[in-house]
């Protein structure tokens, strides 16, 4: 039996050799595998003593164990913050978290406020003076973002079907409020095309869950399947815009795309952005993520993706067919000796 890896450079087609790649490298390793049928290996004794002992003792154990640097914690997919898309953005991996970066409520305790794509004022907007400003964690927030692949392995790619785990802080007390005692909503959006001009950003719509007062932090999950921005707009010259790099491109086969919480009390009408919202228990962050699109095998043929599948975690299991990309690394090769 034989075990294959193909590393490469930019290229995401998969199969069991390379033709044409630039940079790239194919190794094997070979090994036995006993036929279960064949009798027990014998192994015989040995014929001399070892020799004597050690005359350098071993080294002792570390006190503290070593760092393990494929923890999924790693730095690797916590977000950084984007200058250009003016929110908190993880380059390509199996998931996304926003870290810190959103924890706190406008401009008065939210890091790089209002962490939107699209200018949306959220819980940055202009404020009457005779409004009140919102405490951190006594009033409405989104605290932090994680996207991640159902297994968390293989890198974030369409027509996945992935997860959102939002935590939320809801409000401690409602019952002073001009509009005393309702609760407030939290408007999940999705978008396959992130942008940093609002003009061009389609968010679509995924969720909404209801908090009520006094919980404190508030978690929640969201599930969906990712979308090609070659979905968005006219099919005819996605390929071309795709190839051009005019809708969103980073580098030649990922797109950005992001999810977005839209978050405040008594909202109860559903939107990406509360404009018409005079409340100023707001607050409206994005997360934006490096997705795999693999555009050489796009046909321009996706009416088999379920891109609407939704499940969440206060609902039961929905019976539904999602079409999953696997992108190998392995490839397991069986050998005849």
């Amino acid at each position: 039996h034989a075990v294959r890896v193909i590393y490469g450079y930019g290229r995401f087609l998969v199969g069991p050799c390379v033709k044409s790649w630039e940079y790239y490298d194919v190794d094997d390793l070979m090994f036995a595998v006993r036929d279960p049928s064949s009798p027990p290996l014998t192994i015989p004794l040995t014929q001399s003593p070892t020799p004597g002992p050690t005359r350098v003792p071993v080294k002792p154990p570390s006190k503290s164990p070593t760092q393990n640097n494929l923890n999924p914690q790693s730095n690797l997919y916590v977000a950084q913050y984007d200058d250009v898309l003016k929110a908190p953005r993880c380059r390509l991996g199996s998931h996304c978290d926003s870290g810190t970066l959103l924890l706190g409520v406008g401009s008065h305790s939210e890091q790089n406020a209002p962490n939107s794509i699209d200018d949306c004022p959220g819980d940055d907007r202009t404020r009457s003076s005779a409004m009140m400003t919102p405490i951190f964690h006594r009033d409405e927030s989104v605290d932090k973002i994680i996207i991640r692949t159902l297994e968390e392995i293989g890198p974030l790619s369409v027509r996945m079907e992935v997860e959102a785990e939002i935590t939320v802080y809801s409000a401690d007390d409602t019952s002073s409020r001009s509009n005393p005692n309702k609760w407030s909503l939290a408007h999940v959006y999705y978008s396959s095309n992130a942008k940093n001009n609002g003009d061009d950003i389609t968010w679509k719509y995924l969720w909404t869950e209801t908090v009520e007062p006094g919980l404190g932090q508030h978690v929640f999950k969201v599930r969906f399947v990712l979308k090609s921005f070659l979905d968005e707009g006219d099919s005819d010259n996605g390929d071309d815009n795709f190839r051009n790099g005019s809708i969103a491109t980073r580098g030649a086969t990922t797109s950005d795309q992001a999810i977005r919480v839209n978050y405040g009390y008594a909202q109860y009408k559903v939107s990406s952005c509360p404009n018409d919202v005079v409340s100023p228990y707001v607050d409206v962050d994005d997360l934006i993520f490096e997705v795999l699109e693999a555009h050489n095998e796009h046909d321009g043929n996706d009416d088999e993706v379920e891109s609407d599948t939704l499940v969440t975690s206060s609902s039961s299991c929905l019976d539904h067919i999602v079409l999953h990309w696997s992108f190998l690394v392995l490839i397991p090769l069986a050998v005849l000796f």
